[in-house]
């Protein structure tokens, strides 16, 4: 479940940062906590269902004006690390976001491509499913 970054998250983040390389020097980790406490850069927190632990973090910017999003990073606990949570938070931060266009950065395409390309698969899926059920009820 996604749920969007509060003061009482401040650790958790900090944590889930620090795993990125471009955040390890306290340095960085410091600017970067700056740019979400003011709205700079939005931080949204994916809680796992099952054990109600915050799991994965997912930092991107926000352009009203022109429906995007690019994301800039996804961390994820090393001991919860799985291309699926990955795939969730993209999807939830979909749902969160309609009318939103979804990029990121070059560190981000990889993901972003096999995130797209399942979602394409999987909407293809459901049309296809359709599709049968469809020809299934005139023939």
């Amino acid at each position: 479940m996604l749920i969007p970054y509060v003061a009482k998250y401040e650790k958790v983040v900090m944590g889930l940062l620090s795993y990125l390389a471009p955040y390890r020097a306290l340095e960085d980790l410091t600017l970067e906590m700056k740019r979400i406490k003011s709205n700079q850069r939005q931080v949204y927190l994916w809680r796992d269902e099952e054990t109600d632990n915050v799991i994965a973090i997912i930092g991107f910017d926000l352009d009203s004006e022109n429906k995007a999003i690019l994301v800039r990073y996804l961390s994820i606990n090393p001991s919860f690390q799985a291309e699926d949570i990955s795939f969730s938070c993209l999807s939830a931060l979909a749902k969160e976001f309609p009318m939103y266009g979804i990029s990121g950065t070059l560190e981000m395409s990889e993901c972003l491509k096999k995130w797209a390309l399942r979602e394409q698969r999987t909407i293809s899926e459901i049309i296809g499913l359709d599709v049968k059920k469809n020809e299934g009820q005139h023939g």
